[in-house]
Order: structure tokens, then sequence, then C-alpha cells
């Protein structure tokens, strides 16, 4: 290497030793020059400015306190798991209440719905499907002229027969019709 007027020797900024610098490198070495940028990345990035959110209240203890992310509105896991526990204990409140709205058109008592449920094993009186594999919970079956309640249904049968207009007629025309194409 020979040494000109432009190169000079200077202390590398990574491992303190010294070189001739012949280039615009502030390291003496590949391995330094690396070490350096890394560490410069490692600067910029932790440089980049942090996005501070303003303070709200916590939705289940209305504490002030300023969240980590946008999404964060619980100060706390604890307070978290509590407002999910209001949030079903509400839900279930709820559907017992639409229940009681829904057997009051038909003059009956969550007891006396639950003494059908009983009486029917569960299950619905046409295609007898059990309960558990039902969504939505047995439907009220009444005649429509009388009132009369005969008993507690899926939601597809029940919404079946209705189509049908509760006519025997049509249903039996459909059973001779499914019966036919059956063979």
């Amino acid at each position: 290497m020979s040494l000109t007027s432009k190169t000079k020797i200077v202390i590398c900024g990574e491992c303190g030793k010294e070189f001739f610098k012949t280039t615009n490198s502030k390291s003496c070495s590949k391995g330094c020059a690396a070490k350096a940028r890394f560490i410069s990345q490692k600067q910029l990035r932790s440089n980049k400015p942090k996005v501070i959110l303003p303070s709200i209240f916590c939705k289940t203890c209305n504490i002030v306190f300023t969240p980590k992310s946008k999404t964060m509105v619980h100060c706390t896991r604890l307070c978290a798991i509590k407002y999910k526990q209001k949030l079903q204990k509400e839900s279930s409140s709820k559907q017992k209440t639409n229940l009681k709205s829904n057997l009051s058109k038909y003059n009956l008592t969550i007891e006396q719905y639950d003494e059908l449920v009983l009486k029917q094993h569960n299950r619905c009186a046409i295609c007898n499907i059990h309960q558990v594999e039902l969504i939505r919970r047995l439907s009220v079956d009444h005649d429509h002229t009388t009132g009369i309640i005969r008993g507690l249904l899926c939601h597809r049968c029940n919404l079946a027969i209705g189509l049908v207009d509760e006519s025997v007629e049509i249903l039996k025309a459909a059973i001779n019709y499914l019966e036919y194409y059956k063979k």
C-alpha cells in the first residue's frame, strides 16, 4: 500500500484500533463497518417518533390511563375480563326478556314453556331433533285460528308449516309428490 497525501492515521470508531484511512470509511475492517451500520440502523429505528395516545377512561372502572395501542380500552387485563363478563350477563338477561315477551303472545310463562320442553324430551314434535343440535330454541307452535298451543317445533318445521298455511291437503300432496319421485 502506498501512502499518499490523502492517507492519514485514524482510530476506528468501533474497536478503537489505529488504521490508515484510505477511503471514506470510519472503520478499520469490513466487520467493524458492518457493526457500525447495524448500530446506526438500530438508532434510526429507536429515534422514530413514538405516537403518544391521549389519555382515556377505562370502560370498566373509569380510571384515566394512557393506552399502549389504539385498540386498548381497559386499563388492565382484569378490567377487560370484568367487562366481558358484564356483557355476557347482560346478553343472557336480554335473551330471557325476549323469551318472556315472545311467550306472553301465547299467555305462557317461562315455567310452562319449560314444562312443554320436558314433556317433549327437549325435541321438536315433528322431526325429533334435539334442542342441543339447534341454534335457536324450540318455537311455540299454535293454531292461528283458535290460538291453541299444539307443541314446540324447531325453526325449520315451524317455518315449513307456516309456508303451507297449515294446510293438511298441501302437506299430503307434498308427501305424495316426494313418494312418487322416490321410487
